[in-house]
């Protein structure tokens, strides 16, 4: 986020925030979603998202999203005992038109979500920062769609979450980190679908203070009844 551009207070192991900056390729996320030399959207792709998001922020379910700012700021530190990012927004600042495009974007086009996310993984910070600045923006406000506006685990209605997996793995303790966007689901028999016969479903019991976007509203596809989280341990 742009607010540790410039911040040199350790984070952990010797790195500085300013460390894991990550400088954006284009100018904005019009230009990062049309001109994408990895994966982008058609002009006219781009058109209609603007438009679902323009509809939808209208909307009195748009308005339930509100920035919770100081209230998280406490349960986090309560819980994690770190500094935790609050991208500058004050209390009740409702979600913004770029927030809801990105979370359509997120949700409508897998080609795209699968070349996004893997832009998480690399073999070092700076691969990284470098394969990261090509969705920049995509990346920023979808990370402040969950951390800001979205809704802390232990508020929530939801008790378990769910993600398949199309193979097995094996794991080498009950306790993750997610670094990345993960997209679970309230819907067990959704996550089966995702696993086909070879794979496997994992269950979730987040962290009481991590925050998720129910996508459902949004995506194109409401019978996934999607549930996005951007970091945090579960």
């Amino acid at each position: 986020h742009k607010q540790f551009e410039h911040d040199t207070k350790e984070f952990f192991l010797g790195f500085k925030y300013s460390d894991f900056y990550v400088f954006p390729k284009h100018a904005s996320l019009k230009q990062e979603m049309i001109d994408n030399k990895l994966i982008a959207l058609s002009v006219a792709r781009w058109r209609y998202v603007n438009r679902k998001a323009s509809m939808l922020l209208q909307t009195q379910h748009a308005r339930l999203y509100q920035a919770q700012t100081q209230a998280y700021l406490k349960s986090y530190q309560k819980v994690n005992h770190t500094h935790p990012v609050h991208f500058g927004y004050a209390d009740t600042h409702l979600i913004e038109l770029q927030h809801l495009m990105a979370l359509i974007i997120y949700c409508s086009y897998d080609k795209l979500q699968k070349k996004f996310t893997e832009t998480y993984r690399g073999a070092s910070l700076a691969e990284v920062k470098k394969r990261h600045s090509n969705y920049h923006y995509l990346g920023k406000y979808l990370k402040e769609a969950v951390e800001v506006f979205g809704v802390e685990y232990k508020n929530g209605n939801i008790a378990r979450m769910y993600h398949g997996i199309n193979k097995e793995l094996v794991f080498n303790g009950m306790q993750c980190s997610i670094h990345s966007p993960l997209s679970t689901t309230s819907d067990r028999t959704v996550s089966l679908m995702f696993s086909g016969h070879a794979g496997m479903v994992v269950e979730f019991v987040p962290n009481i203070g991590m925050k998720y976007v129910a996508c459902k509203w949004l995506s194109p596809y409401p019978d996934e009844s999607e549930l996005l989280f951007i970091g945090g341990i579960v």
